[in-house]
């Protein structure tokens, strides 16, 4: 799987340009995040306010306009909640082997990609944001 996320600038926010196999990760993580999860609140908590958004934010993923990419806009907070899902979602399961059942992928699969991401937000310009795009 590769880990490398490839992100922009996109108003005051961020454009994720996400492989087939990056964006079904997030989306097999988020449903085994949920599965385990008790409340809207708890769901906050961990992901931060942003975390009731990533359902709509994962499904209304597009592809790129070439490549075989898919692309997300997401703001900070989004962007946030993305990470914490990758950071929290493996410390749910007691073994790898139920992890990998249930997510279909390794626990390392995951923190590597919430590496690659903060790599990505942290290798961008400090160039102030603009007001295009989301947020």
């Amino acid at each position: 799987m590769r880990t490398r996320v490839l992100v922009e600038r996109a108003g005051r926010g961020f454009r994720l340009r996400l492989t087939a196999s990056q964006h079904w990760l997030l989306v097999n993580a988020l449903a085994a995040f949920l599965e385990g999860t008790v409340s809207a609140t708890e769901v906050e908590l961990v992901l931060g306010p942003a975390g009731g958004e990533l359902d709509a934010l994962l499904a209304g993923a597009e592809p790129a306009e070439s490549g075989s990419r898919l692309v997300l806009d997401a703001d900070i907070r989004q962007a946030h909640a993305l990470h914490a899902l990758l950071m929290n979602t493996p410390a749910r399961f007691a073994t790898e082997e139920a992890f990998h059942h249930r997510v279909g992928a390794f626990r390392e699969n995951l923190l590597n990609l919430a590496a690659g991401l903060c790599q990505a937000v942290g290798g961008l310009t400090t160039a102030p944001p603009t007001d295009e795009g989301p947020g």
